[in-house]
């Protein structure tokens, strides 16, 4: 069910943008792996200049992050700016 959810959320967002207001997140692997799968079908059928266009913006932004923990750094750093008393991540298997 959460996968479905996370397909119809990306869906309504591509062809919304923000206007379709707040996405009702569950924040469950199942649902982000439903949101992605539908953003990277959506951006596959996306047309002439504008595809080019995400596909050049995903090029620039995959260049902008060297350090591969730089994520865990921010997600420290934002912790630590809020006082946080605790911090839960939650890694995942990936294969590069």
């Amino acid at each position: 069910m959460d996968y479905d959810d996370g397909r119809l959320a990306a869906h309504r967002l591509w062809r919304e943008g923000l206007s379709a207001g707040p996405v009702a997140d569950p924040l469950t692997t199942e649902f982000a792996k439903g949101a992605l799968d539908e953003l990277e079908r959506l951006q596959k059928g996306t047309p002439g200049i504008l595809k080019e266009v995400l596909d050049g913006a995903q090029i620039s932004a995959e260049q902008l992050n060297v350090d591969e923990f730089h994520g865990i750094q921010e997600i420290l750093q934002n912790a630590d700016d809020l006082a946080a008393h605790e911090v839960r991540v939650a890694p995942i298997s990936c294969t590069r």
